[in-house]
């Protein structure tokens, strides 16, 4: 038996059940993409966060989150 990836799927496959993540740029995908086992996808965000900074008179750098 051969191993199936996620370029595998035929047409019929791909036009009555679509997959909902067509292509996995800067994933990293594990699995076989079964019930059994199925894809385990690593997925990266960037968060920006803004932040009060300051220096007290001691030379002390302080910051503080602002919560929006």
């Amino acid at each position: 038996m051969t191993r199936m990836t996620v370029f595998d799927r035929g047409f019929m496959d791909e036009f009555f059940s679509p997959m909902k993540y067509r292509t996995f740029s800067g994933e990293r995908v594990e699995g076989e993409g079964t019930k059994d086992d199925p894809y385990i996808i690593h997925r990266q965000k960037v968060v920006d966060k803004m932040y009060h900074g300051w220096y007290d008179d001691d030379g002390g750098y302080h910051e503080i989150l602002i919560e929006e």
